[in-house]
């Protein structure tokens, strides 16, 4: 596991993030302390989308350089130095890089089964255990699906974030927003490590459908995981 790595940077990083314009060569910190230089490909009032590959971009908030996500592994550092700039053997990736989307893909699913799925179980006290099959619980910020196996355990989970009302309270743990992406409209689909590639996710994505729950899946978060299985999923259905 690479946890979420930290810096005091001050003002004059933040600055420097700030200034930041499409086509600016960036440093990004990753596992190990091991410097990318990659590229600016969007700036907003408080993210910046930067692209480490040609298929990997990833969101960064200005104020801190954090990377945008559920299990972050990397952090915006500043426009790249000279040296490091030097570097590049490729527009993108730098010369006899070791850190590549599969190994940062590796760390994601080493931090989900360590801590991401601990984490689903400990929201779901009480259902951990339930009638086979699926169950909805109604919520105040989201409503969770929930997939149980043959046993009854608690397998998956969809949750499908909506605009809470004023005032309201969270009916349980599961009921919350943690992130950017967790905006109405949008889901978060958690599966149990030992039971992925078992058509889990595809059912829960396929019930949340027949139940009629507006889903943007053009708006949608995703890990490098996570990518695939939403093409694959969008391919066969034609969503």
């Amino acid at each position: 596991m690479f946890a979420p790595l930290k810096r005091k940077l001050g003002m004059r990083g933040v600055r420097q993030r700030a200034l930041l314009r499409v086509g600016d060569r960036v440093a990004v910190v990753g596992p190990l302390g091991r410097i990318i230089v990659a590229t600016v490909q969007s700036v907003l009032t408080d993210r910046v989308a930067v692209a480490l590959s040609p298929q990997f971009v990833v969101e960064y908030r200005i104020k801190d350089g954090v990377e945008i996500g559920k299990f972050p592994v990397t952090r915006l550092r500043d426009p790249a130095t000279r040296k490091e700039f030097d570097a590049l053997e490729h527009p993108v990736v730098p010369k006899k890089t070791r850190w590549t989307p599969e190994r940062i893909a590796r760390a994601q699913a080493r931090a989900f089964r360590q801590f991401g799925w601990p984490q689903v179980m400990a929201e779901n006290v009480r259902h951990r255990k339930d009638e086979p099959g699926m169950h909805v619980d109604q919520g105040n910020y989201a409503r969770q699906l929930r997939y149980h196996d043959s046993d009854g355990i608690l397998r998956g989970r969809l949750l499908h974030f909506q605009a809470g009302e004023a005032g309201g309270k969270p009916v349980d743990k599961w009921d919350c927003h943690r992130g950017q992406y967790e905006e109405a409209g949008n889901i978060l689909v958690e599966v149990d490590p030992k039971k992925w590639r078992k058509g889990i996710g595809t059912a829960l994505l396929n019930e949340a459908f027949r139940l009629r729950w507006r889903i943007n899946l053009d708006k949608q978060g995703r890990t490098l995981a996570g990518a695939p299985f939403l093409r694959t999923y969008r391919e066969r259905s034609g969503l």
